[in-house]
């Protein structure tokens, strides 16, 4: 009940859709986290017992064989009108160069197109052309997530500094090792974070230099952008939306920069934008992270509740599912189990809501932006 209870609070709120819309919103595609697979025994055997947070198990690069399963998957279903079920691939653009930082000995940060970062990779040498072919038959559409998910200025600090656990990481050519021998109160996946002054000239480039990124490996703008680690305020979202973002994916809560401490509603630290200039919140009020969740938490009947609830007061369901959950070079079990549970909510919503809707966030923003013009 206090569940439901949360989930109602959440949807109330806003604009109401007629159709019932399904998004799936998956963050971290292209970013690197753990190592290749042929590095990663070593990176565990140094890190053993430390390796606690599910990301340090699973998270790595989607190989060929994690693609074509997922989205062989997704090409099972259809909804009413044809569509698929489309996961949005929300996209880090870059992956530092290892190589060009080590020789600058850790003074200058250079960075690789992620697809380059796949041509190294053991059996990812197809992937890249599994994410065009995905596009093209309607279960896969990317849009922004960020330049690279490290926070760069701490990045580099510490590795001038000599840090021992993000040196040993750099060996094996990531920049994650556990939070909890870092010793630093920033996370370093927040790409946008800082704690005393503000890098503003870095952050805003890393914005408008990421799309351009995005732009330039996909021959379209990306229309939506989710902060890494949901970090931004409003210089972040003046220069997203001046570079073409008309909406920001995230939560119910947007998390401020100085260490990520502070949660706000969504839109409260933005500047007035004109009407039309203001960007849409697509909030994700549902949940299917099965990598991060117990063993024992129902993820398929909690997920499909959430629907409900969503469809209930009139709103889209966006589901936030991160990459994490689809990824099998590491640890086959975690893919495979995931996917199967991923079916499982696929299959009751054709069913329980035969006609539903399937939508990509592009496609849910120009539906939201067209009601908004005709009311």
């Amino acid at each position: 009940m206090i569940s439901w209870l949360k989930d109602s609070f959440l949807n109330f709120p806003g604009d109401r859709l007629s159709e019932k819309i399904i998004v799936i919103e998956s963050d971290d595609w292209g970013a690197i986290r753990c190592p290749d697979a042929n590095d990663y025994e070593g990176f565990k055997k140094h890190f053993s017992g430390r390796m606690k947070s599910p990301y340090l198990k699973y998270d790595t690069l989607a190989s060929n064989d994690d693609l074509e399963i997922l989205f062989n998957s997704l090409s099972s279903f259809k909804d009413s009108l044809g569509n698929r079920p489309q996961i949005t691939f929300n996209s880090i653009m870059a992956n530092p160069d290892f190589d060009k930082i080590r020789e600058s000995d850790y003074e200058e940060y250079h960075f690789e197109l992620f697809t380059n970062t796949l041509a190294r990779f053991s059996n990812h040498n197809k992937a890249f052309d599994l994410w065009k072919k995905a596009m093209g038959e309607g279960v896969m559409w990317p849009q922004f997530h960020g330049r690279e998910h490290v926070n760069v200025p701490l990045w580099l600090k510490l590795l001038k500094e000599g840090n021992e656990p993000i040196l040993k990481a750099f060996s094996f050519r990531t920049w994650s090792a556990p939070h909890e021998l870092i010793g630093s109160k920033l996370r370093l996946q927040a790409s946008l974070d800082f704690l005393d002054e503000d890098p503003i000239d870095y952050r805003k480039e890393y914005v408008a230099e990421g799309l351009r990124l995005f732009e330039k490996v996909f021959g379209f703008q990306s229309v939506s952008f989710i902060p890494p680690n949901f970090v931004s305020d409003a210089t972040v979202l003046d220069t997203s939306v001046s570079s073409g973002v008309k909406a920001i994916q995230g939560m119910k809560y947007q998390v401020l920069p100085k260490g990520g401490r502070t949660e706000v509603p969504k839109g409260l630290v933005r500047r007035k934008f004109k009407t039309q200039g203001e960007p849409i919140d697509l909030v994700r009020n549902c949940v299917f992270e099965p990598s991060l969740s117990k063993s024992d938490f129902d993820d398929v009947g909690s997920c499909l509740k959430q629907i409900s609830n969503s469809f209930l007061f009139g709103k889209p369901a966006i589901i936030t599912a991160h990459r994490i959950n689809f990824i099998g070079a590491i640890d086959q079990r975690n893919r495979d189990k995931n996917i199967s549970s991923l079916e499982k909510i696929l299959s009751a919503i054709v069913r329980k809501w035969p006609d539903v809707v399937f939508m990509n966030s592009q496609q849910l923003i120009e539906v939201s932006t067209k009601q908004r013009i005709e009311a």
